[in-house]
Parts: structure tokens; C-alpha cells; sequence
């Protein structure tokens, strides 16, 4: 299969695009450099070879480290490219930048520290994050660039030479056009380096795979947890640990680090709809919205993604039996099975809840569907059924016959306005 050429003008969005497989670059990035990224875990099975995974959070107060906590959920990988292949070929797609958000960033190396694989916020208007991707790796992201000369004296006690400061772009709203024909405008939210690019690649990865426009949106804590947020940066450091332990307790500990770091937003496709749980405490750990994640499969060489199909896929337990005409994977944890079924481990089954739950995902790992199996009986047994209307009025509308119809105006009658009548 020929890969698609994509012309691009920024040196992030190429970055990320060279970690999809399929795909070729053109454009003009005669003076790209470094770009670190920070990508969801799914990229590590595209083809990445220099991928260190992040595996613990931390706040920063007032300079000071407030909290570190690993990170429950979600796994996130940094990468550092240091170079992209480009070709001359005539690009199939173009991807254009419509709008930016600058940020400053310096790396400093070989300076030993006891944080590595920890991404650092610090919740202010700053935005800064600090990730440490080695033992002896620092690098340092705000809004501002004297931001980072403060945090560098405060932290690691370094004057930084202001040359060494680098200011990146990161597209806020990109325009994918193909054929000579805009087919889609993607509008990234968030306001941090760490959840701009996370954001930016989910949004990438299923744009140039799907057809169908995917879209980006907080998700149903968000503004709860800006505003305890906020007060945080109001707050003196003995209060603020009260605020992030009822955090913690009201949202839970899974979604607190992701919300933290700013990578839980909810993903759509087409027309599906997932901002409106029902019951959200009775949805499994990875529900609509959401991106499946890279499982370990035992009893195959390929990975996880590459048993999936251009069209709609069906996940769900070896132990029921679905006639379905989506692509059907049957997952198991035994060690005797069909050899059909794919065989994960016995925590990445739990954490699905394939007992009870299915999942129906697109070709690039998005849940578009996580629902009960005993209602995916139901809706297969209700296809043969014939409905009838039972509203009344709806059916008087549907059993009007329009032949019968005579036109005219409805006779006036006016309301009698004079109480009295005349005498005889």
C-alpha cells in the first residue's frame, strides 16, 4: 500500500505526523531542529524507536514541590526528534496552520536529578511544565521566558543565557485540505505544552485516518476542577491540600492525574455522542470518548492496532457468543483457548471489565460505543421486531389523507365582548 504524501508548515505537527505509519512529509522545514513531544501511549506501537514512557506527575507550588504522584490510567511517552525525512514528491494532502500558541522551552543536559520519567505543572497562568525524561535531562516550558530563567535560578540555580531559550508554536486550529478541497478544521483547546501536543496528535492520528470529522472536548469534570484550581493559586500552601484531597476522593484517582496534566478530554466522531453519561459511575474505565489502549497481546507477534479493520470494530469477551457483521476480536485471559481469540493478561481484562462490558472502536483506537453485553443482546433481538405507534397523535398525523383535504379559510368567530342583551 502507497504511503500518502502530507505537505505541512509546522515543525511540531510534522514531528508527530512522522510517528504515524503511512505517511510521507513535504513541505519547506529547512530550518527544523529538536521538537520534544509528549504523545499517548498507542504511538509506541507506530514505529517509535527513541521513546522514554513518563510514569509519574508532580505539582509545583510556590517553587516548591507540592505533590508526585504516578500517573494512573494513562500511559504517556516523550519523545526527542532530532530529524525528519522529507520528500520532493507532490503532496496528497496539506495541513496549514491557522492559528498558534507560543511557548519558550531550553533543555538543559547533564544535571542530576532524582525526578526522571516525571512531567511537572505548576497550574498558574504560566502554564509551566517541566518534564524530566532522564536522570540527567531537565527541560523546562512556559508562556513566558523569564518564567523559565526564575523557575532555572529557583530549581537548579543557573543563570540561563536567554540564547538558549527556544520559542516553539504549537497550531491551536489547523485546516486539512485534500484534492484541492478544505475537508476539515481542527480546533485544539487546551492550554498547556503537555496538553496542546497530546491533544493535537489524538486529533491528528484519527483525522487522517477517518473520514469522519473527530472533534475535541473537556469532559464533564473539567470546569469543576478549574475552579478548585484557581482558588489554589489564591489559597496558601496548608489550605491547598485540602482542596486536591477532596479532588482526589470526588473525581477519583485515575482521572486526577490525567486532568492534571491536561490529556482527558473526550473525543467524537461522526455522529456519535458521549458528553452526556447517564450514570457515569456504571461506565467501565474506558468509556466513549475515549481511546482504547495498546494491550499486550500474548499469543501474537502483531500488535493490538494491527488487528483492527478500516471499518468499525467489535471487542468483546470470548466467553459470549455475537452474530455481528463488524469486525469481530474475541479477547481471553486463558491460557487454553481458540486460536482465533486474542489472549491478554488477566489485569488488562479486569481493567476492561470484559465480563459485563463491549466495545465498539474505529481503525485508530477510538471507543465510540462501551456498553453492557446483556444490551447488546437486546438490540440485536430487537431488529426483527415490528413496532407500532402508540401515541395517538402521531398517528392521526400519519393516517391523514391528504385527498380529503378541502381548502378554505376556518369560519371567523369572534367572542361576544357586550354582557347584556337588548329588550324586546
Amino acid at each position: 500500500m502507497s504511503k500518502k504524501i502530507i505537505s505541512v508548515d509546522n515543525k511540531i505537527v510534522a514531528s508527530i505526523i512522522s510517528s504515524l505509519s503511512g505517511y510521507e512529509l513535504s513541505g519547506d522545514l529547512t530550518n527544523f531542529n529538536t521538537t520534544h513531544l509528549v504523545l499517548p501511549f498507542s504511538f509506541s506501537d507506530l514505529g517509535l524507536s527513541d521513546e522514554i514512557n513518563m510514569n509519574s506527575f508532580g505539582l509545583i507550588n510556590k517553587s516548591q514541590l507540592f505533590l508526585r504522584e504516578p500517573i494512573i490510567g494513562d500511559e504517556i511517552i516523550y519523545r526527542n526528534v532530532n530529524k525528519i525525512d522529507i520528500t520532493n514528491k507532490k503532496a496528497d494532502i496539506n495541513i496549514s496552520t491557522i492559528s498558534s500558541k507560543s511557548f519558550y522551552l531550553v533543555s538543559i543536559d547533564n544535571t542530576q536529578h532524582k525526578f526522571s520519567s516525571s512531567i511537572f505543572t505548576n497550574l498558574s497562568v504560566t502554564n509551566l511544565n517541566i518534564l524530566f525524561p532522564s536522570s540527567e535531562k531537565i527541560i523546562l516550558i512556559s508562556e513566558s521566558s523569564k518564567i523559565i530563567s526564575l523557575y532555572a535560578k529557583k530549581l537548579l540555580n543557573l543563570n540561563l543565557n536567554e540564547e538558549l531559550i527556544e520559542k516553539v508554536k504549537i497550531p491551536t486550529s489547523i485546516k486539512i485540505t485534500e484534492k484541492e478541497q478544505i475537508s476539515k478544521i481542527i480546533e485544539v483547546n487546551n492550554s498547556t505544552y503537555v496538553g496542546l501536543i497530546y491533544q493535537l496528535a489524538n486529533l491528528l492520528k484519527s483525522n487522517l485516518a477517518d473520514g469522519n470529522l473527530t472533534v475535541s472536548s473537556p469532559n464533564q469534570i473539567n470546569y469543576l476542577f478549574k475552579l478548585f484550581t484557581f482558588f489554589y493559586t489564591l489559597l496558601p500552601s496548608s489550605l491547598s491540600s485540602f482542596i486536591f484531597k477532596f479532588l482526589l476522593r470526588f473525581i477519583g484517582v485515575s482521572h486526577f492525574s490525567r486532568q492534571l496534566l491536561e490529556i482527558n478530554n473526550l473525543y467524537s466522531a461522526g455522529n456519535y455522542n458521549f458528553s452526556n453519561d447517564i450514570d457515569a459511575s456504571q461506565s467501565p474505565f474506558y468509556s466513549s470518548g475515549k481511546f482504547f489502549p495498546s494491550l499486550k497481546i500474548l499469543n501474537s507477534n502483531k500488535s493490538f492496532f494491527n488487528h483492527l479493520e478500516e471499518s468499525e470494530n467489535l471487542l468483546i469477551s470470548s466467553k459470549f457468543s455475537i452474530n455481528s457483521k463488524l469486525n469481530s476480536i474475541k479477547f481471553t485471559s486463558d491460557l487454553v483457548s481458540n486460536k482465533n481469540d486474542l489472549r491478554i493478561s488477566q489485569g488488562s481484562y479486569d481493567l476492561l471489565d470484559l465480563d459485563n462490558y463491549y466495545y465498539i472502536i474505529s481503525k485508530d483506537g477510538l471507543i465510540k460505543t462501551a456498553d453492557l453485553v446483556v444490551n447488546l443482546k437486546k438490540s440485536g433481538r430487537s431488529k426483527s421486531q415490528k413496532y407500532k405507534y402508540t401515541d395517538p397523535k402521531q398517528k392521526v398525523i400519519d393516517t391523514f389523507r391528504v385527498s380529503q383535504f378541502e381548502k378554505g379559510i376556518p369560519p371567523l368567530r369572534l367572542p361576544q365582548l357586550w354582557p347584556f342583551k337588548a329588550k324586546n
